[in-house]
């Protein structure tokens, strides 16, 4: 097998199947006012590609996996919000009483406020302050009678996990764990980018592949047609039979089918082109065979990078995919981490501090409780657990489930990127031959057809051998234009498993002046 490092000096023989442009004049003022608008007179796959961004509604679509990304890191941090509650109470009670001594009216206003948050510490920590206006009435009778007065009570509490999330254990890791598939979904979100824009750059290679075969067809049914009039000719002056000439009206007919074939292949493609980019309906009304299509340089800069590859012994870059697998199998082991924490008990250690003041005016019941003169607190422990722990055992199956799947998809991730590193950039030298070698053969095959159509001419060649060497020409062009594009996709995947895909596309933005953002 030849060297990749010797695929330049190979390039540099070949320049023109490295930028092949299919033009012609252009005999249509329509199609000349739309093709002189485009800033190289022509159609490019930058240009495509900027524009796809801008205007597809595949690229929207993708794009909009953007909002589901911070998804299980904001769930994570919904754990530790602070939480603030405000309640307003009334309360009219006029029940019938007990006894003579028991209130049967009763009025009561009252304003509460209360805030909570749970920290990473595993400490849960909240604080209440309320104020309510008291009327209390005792029945006609009765030797005890209440004025109207304001309460005015605060309070703090605390608690601390000491086995179950203890001291924050599993709470911090399950954030981790969160914020790792963060990271992870924006990597599978580049790699959904990748993979569409690959979609788009193919797309447009289809365009391109699809003119050229159009042009070879109609290549070749000219050379049917010329060869289908000579050999008429030459039956009417008797130097052909008739089986001679009904075998080339076949070719004709059949060159003539491949012809229609061909261009309405070329039409599905331009249509889709034009409206997944929604381009302007004009665009619809020209021939799309008289377009001018051209294709990038992108090989040289996948030979380099596999240059590299092979110089070094391993890739210069990880691919996004194997980046987001690394991410979520290091998720999934906090996520096991944590679970496995929580299948503890629960035991907390809890205390509280509390102060109220009473009194016919409410600022006064405020400073009372502010001043401390009416303290209270308590401390305690708590120890609660189920019996089963079924709940426990349930999330702690899932974790080592995702985490031995996350294991295995990593590694299977990093197979497939060694893997691929090898194949990739050795498709690409094969190529780099192929595509040689197929510009020598078409220029070959070209030659011989005019020969063989020149000999036939002069009466010292056959009918078959002139329609062989039309068809070995014509296959050997397609041949040649296949390569061209097997080429590109394989420079491109050498792109991909670099991660240069992203920069890529935004050049293409930048160099047509359009917006181009994954956030």
């Amino acid at each position: 097998m030849r060297n990749i490092f010797s695929a330049l000096a190979v390039i540099s023989f070949i320049p023109f199947y490295y930028s092949p442009t299919f033009a012609k004049p252009i005999k249509n003022p329509q199609l000349e006012n739309l093709i002189n608008a485009l800033p190289e007179k022509s159609l490019t796959l930058d240009l495509i590609v900027a524009r796809a961004i801008e205007s597809s509604e595949g690229f929207k679509a993708v794009k909009s996996q953007l909002y589901s990304v911070p998804v299980a890191e904001l769930k994570a941090n919904s754990a530790f919000d602070t939480r603030v509650t405000i309640a307003q109470d009334w309360l009219n009670n006029k029940n019938e009483p007990s006894n003579a001594q028991s209130p049967n009216d009763t009025v009561n206003n009252n304003l509460s406020l209360g805030i909570s948050k749970y920290f990473s510490t595993g400490t849960a920590l909240s604080a209440q302050y309320s104020q309510g206006h008291n009327e209390i009435g005792f029945p006609t009778g009765s030797f005890l009678s209440i004025d109207p007065y304001y309460e005015t009570k605060a309070s703090v509490s605390l608690s601390q996990n000491l086995w179950a999330d203890s001291f924050g254990y599993a709470s911090r890791r399950s954030l981790r764990a969160a914020q790792l598939n963060t990271q992870a979904q924006k990597a599978n979100f580049q790699t959904s980018v990748e993979s569409w824009a690959l979609g788009m750059i193919q797309t447009y290679y289809n365009a391109w592949f699809s003119q050229a075969q159009t042009r070879a067809a109609q290549e070749s049914f000219k050379r049917r047609e010329r060869l289908l009039k000579a050999t008429k000719l030459r039956l009417s002056r008797g130097n052909a039979e008739k089986p001679d000439y009904l075998q080339v009206e076949s070719a004709y007919l059949m060159s003539r089918a491949r012809q229609l074939e061909a261009e309405k292949n070329l039409d599905d493609q331009w249509r889709k082109l034009i409206v997944k980019l929604k381009l302007p309906a004009d665009w619809l009304d020209v021939d799309s065979v008289d377009v001018p299509l051209k294709i990038d340089d992108i090989a040289p800069d996948a030979i380099q990078i596999c240059k590299k590859f092979r110089e070094k012994g391993i890739p210069s870059n990880d691919p996004v995919a194997l980046k987001a697998a690394q991410l979520m199998s290091e998720g999934a082991k906090l996520y096991w981490e944590a679970a496995k924490n929580k299948a503890w008990p629960e035991l907390k250690l809890t205390g509280s501090y509390f102060l109220n003041g009473i009194d016919s005016q409410s600022n006064k019941s405020t400073s009372q409780a502010f001043d401390r003169d009416f303290p209270g607190w308590t401390v305690g422990l708590t120890l609660s657990f189920p019996i089963e722990f079924s709940q426990q055992k349930a999330e702690l199956s899932e974790a080592i489930a995702k985490k031995a799947q996350a294991e295995a998809l990593k590694n299977d991730a990093n197979d497939d990127r060694n893997l691929s590193w090898l194949n990739e950039c050795a498709n690409l030298e094969r190529l780099v031959t192929t595509l040689s070698d197929a510009h020598i053969s078409y220029k070959n095959q070209n030659l011989r057809a005019d020969l063989e159509e020149k000999r036939f001419r002069l009466g010292r060649s056959s009918t078959i051998n002139v329609i062989q060497a039309g068809d070995d020409e014509t296959d050997s062009q397609i041949f040649l234009y296949s390569t061209e594009v097997a080429l590109r996709l394989t420079a491109w995947k050498v792109l991909e498993l670099d991660s240069q895909i992203i920069a890529k596309l935004k050049d293409y933005s930048t160099k047509n002046k359009s917006e181009f953002k994954l956030e």
